[in-house]
């Protein structure tokens, strides 16, 4: 995933009706019945006139040929759906979420940790990974799950590899662990192989029994087809998560979800990690996962000025007007942003051709349509 892309905020919208088709820009759907809106439309007449203004000015904004390809928008504000579009997509479509993969295995993390199935972020790849303890180099027995995390461990290459996955990328190293952040999928797939070990059930199993059942994401039938190279991704029909030539999730990208699906991982987070009362992710570990762990010297045009992006657990940090922010980012305009103080969450979703499809352009526009149009209405 590119820089320009690693912040890019995308824009969540729920319950409109009414849409039209813009002349040149993203085609509208019809409203999106077939899903109901997480949360209810407004009620008073102060948020109705800021959302129906919201809604004038994103319709507007949207039409131009620099969102082609944007597939959904939601942004949840103040316990209300204030905005929801639909473009050449309805609300059941999947779309790979690329990396906002690495949010949800940090999820995951946090849920095994908070049930002692994880010692915590302390703990080695060595005690972690035992059965490849002898795979490992001497320094990549000694990463910590949290550099893992923060993407510190110095652990080599981009994708699994058509053989072992975990065997090839424990046997190399290519920094000293905690000295520089660098953002490949290898790292997020040994937490992936980590949660294998430590749950003893497959990543989508435990997935499911721990979060997506809890918040109602439907992931039956699920298809798990394998990923060997860039190619073997295409566009998916339903819910899937890729998994490696051993079977396990990938760790780094592969999973595919609906809008709806990313704006109930965005609300989850906003709430610390309650839904419906019931304590799905433990508190500290949501406020822990969403901190600043790695400052990085570095901007996101459109969103942030250098100096304001950083790395938590496997999420994004920034500030908006001073107000911090986070995000799970993925390439080609998968978003979650959640920004607690405005008690605002926004997500984006948008169609590609192929893994090659650079939407870089796109993605800098809903940044700027979020610092210009969204954030500001919920100020």
């Amino acid at each position: 995933m590119g820089i320009g892309a690693v912040l890019g905020v995308v824009l969540l919208v729920a319950g409109c009706t009414g849409t039209t088709t813009p002349p040149d820009g993203p085609a509208s759907s019809a409203p999106a019945t077939a899903l109901d809106p997480l949360l209810p439309a407004a009620t008073s007449a102060a948020d109705l006139a800021v959302d129906q203004q919201l809604a004038a000015a994103l319709d507007q904004e949207f039409a131009s040929d620099a969102y082609a390809g944007l597939a959904s928008v939601i942004v949840l504000a103040d316990g209300r759906t204030a905005y929801e579009r639909y473009y050449d997509s309805v609300a059941t479509d999947h779309h790979h979420v690329w990396s906002v993969t690495k949010s949800i295995i940090s999820t995951l993390v946090g849920i095994a940790i908070g049930e002692g199935k994880i010692p915590g972020v302390d703990a080695t790849l060595a005690e972690l990974l035992p059965d490849h303890a002898e795979d490992m180099t001497a320094g990549v027995a000694g990463i910590s799950l949290e550099q893992l995390l923060t993407m510190t461990a110095g652990v080599a290459g981009d994708l699994p590899t058509p053989d072992d996955a975990v065997a090839s990328i424990v046997g190399e190293q290519v920094s000293e662990p905690g000295t520089a952040f660098s953002y490949v999928n290898n790292g997020a797939h040994l937490i992936s192989a980590i949660l294998v070990e430590a749950t003893g059930m497959p990543v989508l199993e435990y997935a499911r029994a721990s979060l997506f059942d809890p918040l109602g994401i439907p992931t039956r039938p699920a298809d798990q087809p394998t990923f060997t190279d860039w190619g073997d991704l295409t566009a998916p029909s339903g819910f899937e998560w890729y998994v490696d030539p051993q079977g396990i999730n990938l760790g780094g990208l592969g999973l595919s979800l609906r809008a709806q699906d990313l704006a109930k991982i965005g609300l989850l987070y906003l709430s610390r990690g309650a839904w419906r009362g019931e304590q799905v992710v433990p508190a500290d570990w949501v406020k822990t996962a969403t901190t600043e762990h790695v400052p990085l010297e570095m901007g996101v045009e459109g969103f942030a000025p250098a100096g304001e992006v950083g790395y938590g657990y496997l999420w994004w940090t920034s500030r908006v007007d001073g107000d911090a922010a986070y995000s799970a980012n993925g390439s080609f305009g998968q978003r979650i942003i959640v920004v607690p103080d405005r008690d605002l969450v926004v997500v984006t979703q948008a169609n590609f051709t192929s893994a090659t499809n650079d939407w870089a352009p796109g993605d800098t526009a809903v940044n700027d349509a979020f610092i210009s149009l969204i954030a500001p209405a919920f100020s």
